[in-house]
């Protein structure tokens, strides 16, 4: 994943304002953070790490945007969870927001169509497609099979087993639920749609995003994936739009390999009460992740940290005892989740000389 973020329009494609990813945060066409930013960290209440952008506006200030990514704790996962958060910041009543998201997913090519080696790949290419049905827009690696049908030394893998895509779960509109659907994605050239050093073209995006249609370039190019949430909303000061999506890669498989890591994403929110799960109760941080956690290993909660709560944690984890007063102080080794391999850091820690309890965030 090279590079990701939100494109934003405000008008009605005449005069309007636009605002893009990675040419700067500080440019006229870019997005300015305006504080909050809060590192990643656990997140007990949903079993994740959880980063939170903080609050960044557009060129002109007059809206704000908040994104929160959730991986859950899991080796085993290739999927994040993205949130975004959309409203007025001046006080004002906009008109034909458009709002949606771009992705560039550089994924490893090893030659360039037509190309004699791969040095001269100065960018990945990579096929592109479409899954409406799963609300999915992925991107595949290019595989020339020049090798003479061999892998190494050339390659550690084929890559066209490489896949990236981005799915849309579903948006809400002032805390109500407003579409399972995105508007229309697409995987396109990068060449139709970007100036070098500049970003965007601003009319070719309008008209992309305006577009209200799926589609994906039938060839091997550099390309970038893009998809609307909304082709032209009003939010006057007050509302809040919200929409949840995910990114998805798969190392070495198939295209079912990503639906079915989309599909895993989908069941994993659902499971953890789906836009509930970014409930902020006005602190600016989502509620999940603030949790009562004194001192970690202190099991069975009487401030003190030695081996009867190493009993406890025995008991609770095996002999049907009585659960933790705080549920995240069992998370001695701050890997976001409390099992068995916590109760072995605290058996190291008492009798083998290991570190301490990770201290609480």
């Amino acid at each position: 994943l090279y590079d990701h973020g939100v494109v934003f329009v405000e008008g009605d494609g005449t005069e309007w304002a636009s605002n893009f990813w990675s040419i700067s945060w500080l440019a006229d066409n870019g997005l300015r953070p305006q504080g909050g930013q809060v590192v990643s960290r656990c997140c007990p209440g949903i079993g994740a790490q959880v980063f939170e952008s903080g609050v960044f506006t557009n060129s002109d200030t007059s809206m704000a945007f908040e994104k929160v990514w959730v991986a859950p704790h899991d080796d085993n996962t290739n999927w994040m969870i993205e949130y975004l958060k959309v409203w007025p910041l001046d006080g004002q009543t906009h008109t034909g927001i458009t709002i949606g998201q771009a992705t560039d997913w550089d994924i490893p090519c090893d030659d360039v169509p037509g190309a004699d080696d791969r040095a001269n790949a100065d960018y990945p290419f990579n096929h592109g497609g479409i899954d409406p049905g799963n609300n999915l827009v992925w991107m595949q690696g290019y595989e020339c099979y020049c090798d003479g049908d061999t892998i190494y030394p050339y390659n550690c893998q084929y890559e066209d087993a490489r896949y990236g895509g981005d799915a849309f779960i579903e948006s809400y509109f002032n805390g109500a639920s407003h579409a399972t659907a995105p508007y229309g994605a697409w995987a396109e050239e990068n060449d139709n749609t970007w100036a070098p050093g500049a970003g965007f073209l601003e009319n070719v995006m309008y008209d992309y995003m305006t577009a209200g249609s799926w589609w994906a370039i039938d060839s091997v190019e550099d390309l970038h994936t893009g998809m609307c949430f909304e082709p032209s909303m009003t939010l006057a000061d007050g509302d809040y739009y919200e929409v949840v999506t995910v990114l998805a890669s798969v190392h070495e498989g198939a295209l079912a390999d990503l639906q079915s890591a989309v599909a895993a994403a989908n069941t994993w929110y659902a499971n953890k009460g789906g836009m509930a799960m970014f409930a902020d109760d006005g602190n600016g941080q989502i509620d999940n992740c603030e949790v009562d956690c004194q001192v970690r290993g202190d099991i069975n909660g009487n401030s003190e940290l030695n081996s009867a709560d190493v009993i406890y944690f025995v008991d609770y984890l095996w002999k049907s005892g009585p659960p933790p007063p705080r549920p995240a102080e069992m998370d001695v080794n701050g890997n976001c989740q409390g099992n068995s391999a916590d109760l072995l850091y605290m058996v190291d820690y008492f009798w083998k000389g290991g570190p301490a309890p990770v201290p609480c965030e």
